[in-house]
């Protein structure tokens, strides 16, 4: 699979365009600084995506018309898009937008290690009130971008 680091500039190019992206969180655990673990562990997703602009836009448009009553559908609480891309500015900081297309796979790491999920002190999961997911990440976590998925594949 050809990868490429993901750039806001790159990502702008690709709104609206499927593909394969990778991003890490530090997800904050319970116990504050107590906790050994806190701000040591990293979680990386993967997930296939549409990145942003109108990819993100007619799925809104699909959930607000015939499926408003399952999902709620909110404006924008924060920040701004830049055009009709899938970049959001925030306090200074640039963020992806994008819907999520399949369920994620997910790693934990303590340090520069694997960890199971059940082996980290802490940690509470989100749980989403539906299945459809638009998420908005800062750029600099987007970590890996395959080749986007064509029409024809």
């Amino acid at each position: 699979m050809h990868t490429l680091n993901p750039t806001v500039v790159t990502l702008t190019d690709l709104s609206g365009t499927t593909a394969t992206l990778s991003w890490q969180s530090y997800p904050k655990l319970k116990g504050g600084k107590g906790n050994p673990q806190q701000g040591l562990v990293r979680k990386v997703s993967t997930a296939q995506v549409t990145l942003g602009g109108t990819g993100v836009y007619a799925m809104k448009k699909v959930i607000e018309g015939e499926f408003k009553s399952v999902v709620d559908v909110q404006d924008r609480k924060w920040g701004e898009r830049r055009g009709n891309s899938c970049i959001v500015d925030h306090k200074g900081a640039e963020y992806v937008e994008f819907y999520v297309e399949t369920k994620p796979v997910t790693t934990y790491f303590l340090g520069d290690n694997s960890i199971e999920k059940d082996d980290i002190v802490g940690l509470s999961e989100r749980k989403h009130d539906s299945e459809v997911i638009i998420a908005c990440i800062k750029a600099e976590n987007a970590l890996v971008l395959s080749d986007p998925v064509s029409d024809t594949e």
